[in-house]
């Protein structure tokens, strides 16, 4: 499951706008079990105010625009497929 942390973050031509309170963010993300995160990639640098630990066990993706948001969270990643032997 990923989740893109927004808040009016996305132009109207489709640009992703930077967004504040990333730590607390990807914190509030964690806790719940999210293990990827898509941010806008004017907030890359934000990344390095969440503490170590957890970026060690967070997955970050950054974007621009809101296609590359669409791609990353509504395509299935290897790590969140089911293992063949247990598909249908």
């Amino acid at each position: 499951m990923a989740l893109f942390l927004t808040h009016r973050a996305i132009t109207l031509r489709g640009k992703v706008l930077p967004v504040g309170g990333i730590k607390e963010k990807v914190l509030a993300a964690h806790w719940t079990g999210i293990r990827s995160v898509i941010l806008p990639r004017l907030n890359e640098r934000d990344v390095e105010d969440v503490p170590e630990e957890l970026r060690k066990q967070v997955r970050f993706i950054f974007v621009d625009d809101a296609e590359e948001v669409l791609r990353h969270a509504l395509t299935p990643s290897a790590d969140r497929r089911e293992p063949k032997s247990m598909a249908k």
